[in-house]
């Protein structure tokens, strides 16, 4: 075992937005922290070539009601602006018979990308305060990562906010494996139909040959999804030492809420984003 980032896997990271909504200044951070800690990697945005529209299947509130904050602004083409970040217009043929919400949308390509190309996935709701090269163990033979949580009723499963892939022909029988899966069950009413649903079935029977390793949940989920409200309603959560990046759980009520304010709440979550901008220092975003 080795800490270090693993060499077989491409260093580049790639997320989604869809344009139907703003890309607001916290979710900008996404990318702006992730490049300050993993200055030697590239970061790509996927995005649709039209707005869609916005469609749920599914009758919790997640991922519903967001109002732009006071003062915030669409930062989507600033992302463009920044060395070694590509935005990338999407267009899969799969896509085009299918009546898709964006959270599925993000969730098919998540699975075509990590099959066809490696790297790294990460949602657009991710504050990253470490370097991946200097908390992830590797063992050198790992083509997938993955990384568990523990859910609001106690169970664990792993998470799509953040996998990776080497590329290879392992890791893309893998993830065709759960693309297949995903679009087979994109028709259901669940938010995770085609994103933790289809990776928990072929998680647990991988095809032949590959190697997946389970990274901690703490790494990104130091406060785990069954207690993400403490975030918003608490003034300091514990983070592990193995932190590397803060999950805030964007699609939630509690952190929409957060996200639409222009004052924000005083909460373990706005001293994470004071701490973020910091960190930034002067004149490194827009």
């Amino acid at each position: 075992m080795q800490v270090g980032w693993p060499a077989h896997i491409p260093r580049t990271l790639h997320l989604y937005w869809g344009r139907n909504r703003p890309l607001t200044r916290l979710r900008y951070l996404t990318v702006a922290t992730f490049l300050h800690y993993n200055p030697d990697w590239s970061v790509v945005v996927h995005t649709p070539a039209v707005n869609p529209a916005e469609i749920f299947f599914w009758p919790s509130s997640d991922h519903k009601y967001f109002t732009l904050a006071a003062g915030d602004r669409d930062h989507l083409e600033d992302l463009a602006h920044i060395a070694r970040v590509t935005v990338l217009i999407e267009a899969h043929k799969f896509w085009d018979a299918m009546l898709l919400s964006e959270v599925h949308r993000a969730d098919l390509l998540r699975w075509h990308v990590m099959a066809e190309y490696g790297g790294v996935w990460s949602d657009f709701d991710m504050l990253y305060v470490k370097s991946l090269e200097s908390a992830v163990t590797s063992n050198g033979r790992a083509d997938i990562y993955l990384c568990d949580d523990v859910n609001h009723t106690g169970d664990k499963y792993y998470c799509t906010s953040f996998v990776a892939s080497a590329g290879n022909d392992r890791s893309r029988a893998f993830y065709s494996s759960v693309l297949r899966e995903a679009v087979h069950r994109t028709t259901g009413t669940s938010r995770h139909s085609a994103g933790r649903e289809p990776l928990a079935v072929v998680a647990s029977d991988p095809p032949d040959e590959c190697c997946v390793s389970i990274l901690p949940g703490q790494m990104f989920y130091p406060v785990p999804e069954m207690y993400s409200t403490r975030l918003y309603a608490d003034t300091d959560v514990p983070v592990s030492d193995l932190t590397i990046g803060i999950h805030w759980f964007g699609g939630s009520r509690c952190a929409v809420e957060f996200e639409s304010r222009a004052a924000k709440k005083v909460c373990a979550m706005s001293a994470i984003v004071e701490d973020a901008e910091a960190a930034l220092g002067a004149g490194v975003t827009p």
